[in-house]
């Protein structure tokens, strides 16, 4: 009897130490370690056991994987540790009109093209300049630039040698010999820009072909057909011997005479206009010009078709 009952006090002195809560003899040692972030010094709680990345974790400082740290994430911290945290900044790097965001570390343009092992050939131009400081969002441009000479073939035009036909009614071409395009071979220095050409300059040409002219007669007779008297402007546009009028159809030849002073000038109809009430013709500026002075603005005209 006397055994039962020692066992049975033995099994419930156990039950109550198993219920009791560790005390704080048994908890691990936490002592302090040192975090230099960015060159600043942190003061940071560890446990013993604990991970470097637990600890960081604990302790609020977030990483990314394009940041270095001085130790590996599954390392154990040990007292005493000095744990150094290098963050990396984000960038655009346009290199040759194509761009790419990365991480740098360095501190400047200048040493994010050496950590990127970018090679600027002599006549390369970047933006911003190799002193400038890093920051998070900077666009870094690279502009590449080459120089290259190339050969092309290009048409030498032909002369126009032009005589009157009294017979043909004004204004009417016709080609009696036709012009033939010669050939020529031109070498050109280029510079090219991310792949595109920004300045040609020719270097030399050799003739290979010679044009020949082409002959033809233009006619110079005039037959008055609608006459109209009323007031001319003018306008300024494609230069020449050119008018609008909303009566005589494009590309008709009309002879205009400034009946203050009785000069005429023949101009070719190419355009709509004008729509004023009272105004017949809008001549251009050039032709204008041999009719009365611009500052005039309006005269009085005479306006002759010709057939």
């Amino acid at each position: 009897m006397p055994v039962v009952l020692f066992l049975a006090g033995f099994f419930a002195a156990i039950n109550i130490l198993a219920a009791e809560p560790p005390s704080d003899d048994l908890n691990l040692p936490i002592y302090a370690i040192s975090v230099v972030e960015q060159g600043i010094a942190y003061s940071a709680e560890a446990e013993s056991g604990a991970t470097i990345g637990q600890i960081l974790e604990k302790n609020g400082f977030k990483t990314s994987n394009s940041d270095i740290i001085s130790h590996s994430s599954e390392e154990a911290v040990v007292p005493g540790d000095t744990i150094y945290i290098y963050h990396a900044t984000p960038v655009t790097i346009v290199d040759g009109g194509v761009g790419s965001e990365t991480f740098t570390l360095a501190n400047t343009v200048a040493s994010l093209i050496n950590e990127k092992g970018i090679i600027l050939n002599e006549i390369d131009i970047l933006t911003p300049s190799e002193n400038t400081n890093i920051k998070t969002g900077l666009v870094v441009k690279i502009r590449r630039r080459v120089i290259e000479k190339i050969t092309e073939v290009l048409e030498v035009p032909f002369k126009k040698i032009s005589s009157e036909d009294p017979e043909t009614s004004y204004g009417k071409v016709t080609i009696t010999k036709p012009g033939i395009l010669g050939k020529k071979e031109v070498e050109f220095e280029v510079l090219k820009e991310d792949g595109k050409t920004i300045k040609k300059k020719q270097l030399k040409e050799t003739i290979l072909e010679q044009s020949e002219a082409q002959e033809e007669s233009i006619g110079s007779r005039i037959l008055i057909g609608k006459t109209d008297e009323a007031l001319g402007s003018w306008y300024h546009a494609f230069p020449g011997m050119y008018a609008a009028s909303t009566t005589y159809p494009r590309k008709s030849f009309v002879r205009v005479t400034n009946l203050n002073n009785n000069k005429s000038v023949i101009v070719k109809i190419n355009d709509y206009g004008p729509t004023i009430p009272g105004r017949i013709i809008d001549l251009e500026a050039t032709a204008f010009k041999k009719l009365s002075p611009l500052s005039r603005g309006v005269i009085p005209v005479r306006v002759e078709q010709i057939l």
